[in-house]
């Protein structure tokens, strides 16, 4: 079996990716993303998207997430989009 080095990414690259959609780049991440509802919490929604409510930092701690929530992760907002990065073989099933 011969291994292949994958280049690392040039800057114009990662700008480019950068415009991409959310929804786009999450699934190229191998997650997908989800808008937050009222009630929602990160703990709530790593118990329902990576089976375990204590990888909420799994969520937050993506760049991505964690630049639009701000310091504070316990203020998530009705109408973010978050990437959602632990998707369980069980989920995706479903989606």
């Amino acid at each position: 079996m011969t291994t292949k080095k994958i280049p690392e990414p040039h800057l114009a690259d990662l700008e480019l990716f950068s415009e991409i959609s959310d929804e786009v780049q999450a699934s190229v991440r191998g997650g997908f993303t989800i808008t937050v509802r009222r009630g929602d919490t990160l703990s709530g929604l790593a118990k329902v998207y990576c089976e375990d409510s204590s990888k909420w930092p799994q969520i937050y701690n993506n760049k991505a997430n964690k630049k639009k929530i701000g310091s504070n992760p316990n203020l998530i907002r009705p109408g973010q989009v978050l990437n959602i990065p632990c998707v369980t073989r069980r989920i995706l099933k479903q989606i």
